[in-house]
C-alpha cells in the first residue's frame, strides 16, 4: 500500500505547507529547533526547567 492508495495526497500536503509558509515562519523565536514540513515541533528549554508538562 502507498500513501496515495490510503487517501493521503502528498501534493495538496505540500501545497498547504507552503501556503502557510510565511504564518508559521513569523512565529519563529530562538527556542524553536528544525523548521517547517516536520509532522511535530521541537523547542528547547529553559535551563532547569524541571517538570515542562505542567
Amino acid at each position: 500500500m502507498d500513501y496515495r492508495t490510503a487517501g493521503v495526497d502528498v501534493e495538496a500536503g505540500r501545497a498547504f505547507v507552503e501556503r502557510i509558509r510565511r504564518s508559521v515562519e513569523a512565529t519563529h523565536r530562538p527556542e524553536v529547533v528544525g523548521g517547517l514540513g516536520g509532522f511535530g515541533g521541537f523547542c528547547r528549554l529553559p535551563a532547569g526547567c524541571a517538570n515542562p508538562c505542567w
